[in-house]
């Protein structure tokens, strides 16, 4: 397994107002440096190699199939939670399969703390925004 993190993740901290209304907002980044990232990636290399077929059968067809390298595709699935038909997280799962065996020995996990997957969902949130809440 190899991790994927960001740093200079903090804390956020919302607190009301003793004045009744408002709200106070403090950001504190942790001193220390395991505390100070968050991961927001995982890539996990397979004991053995998963077909593609099988990976289709399992998980359907995917959202996205792209190049990655020369002789790679990266099959990609979106993974949405919606809270009462708002967009509340995405992540991302890619397998690079090879073309010539049709197998993946590889998948990655993305967070919306990655940027392509953060881009994605401020997308959604915008779509949502306009059907849902904007007159």
């Amino acid at each position: 397994m190899v991790f994927d993190a960001k740093g200079r993740a903090g804390v956020l901290t919302v607190t009301p107002k003793a004045i009744g209304h408002g709200y106070s907002t403090t950001y504190r980044v942790p001193r220390d440096l395991y505390k100070a990232h968050k991961v927001v990636a995982v890539t996990i290399g397979l004991a053995q190699p998963t077909p593609a077929a099988a990976i289709a059968k399992r998980y359907g067809r995917p959202d996205e199939i792209g190049a990655v390298a020369r002789g790679t595709k990266r099959y990609r699935y979106w993974i949405l939670v919606r809270r009462d038909e708002r967009p509340d997280s995405l992540h991302a799962v890619d397998f690079e399969v090879d073309s010539g065996a049709q197998e993946s020995r590889s998948y990655i996990l993305s967070t919306d703390g990655a940027d392509f997957v953060a881009e994605r969902l401020t997308g959604l949130l915008r779509e949502w925004e306009r059907d849902y809440v904007l007159d």
